[in-house]
């Protein structure tokens, strides 16, 4: 008759699937660390707005606006140590232009 079927239609092997599976799963941790990045520097941003508005109110002669801020800077530490979370889970270590949260 003719050749089998398996020989005419290259099916793929488990081997196939799982490289497939390595490289989904590689992209996946890699989207990750893209968007934690992004949001580090998101954060560092805020810091950074935080602190000129602090320097501000002091040139002014005002007292610095910490209670008005304090919930922006409690969610800044607090994200900033879910990244951490995140980070140790995956065994990833910081991007070499992140030295770890800032105190302004």
């Amino acid at each position: 008759m003719g050749e089998p079927l398996a020989n005419i239609i290259k099916f793929p092997t488990a081997a196939t699937r799982m490289a497939r599976s390595e490289q989904a799963d590689l992209a996946f941790d890699m989207a990750v660390a893209i968007q934690l990045v992004q949001l580090k520097r998101t954060l560092d941003a805020w810091r950074m707005i935080l602190h000129r508005l602090d320097e501000l109110a002091q040139a002014e002669g005002r007292a610095v606006p910490c209670a008005q801020s304090h919930p922006i800077r409690q969610l800044i530490a607090d994200a900033e140590r879910a990244i951490a979370e995140v980070r140790d889970r995956a065994g990833v270590t910081a991007p070499a232009d992140d030295h770890g949260p800032r105190e302004h």
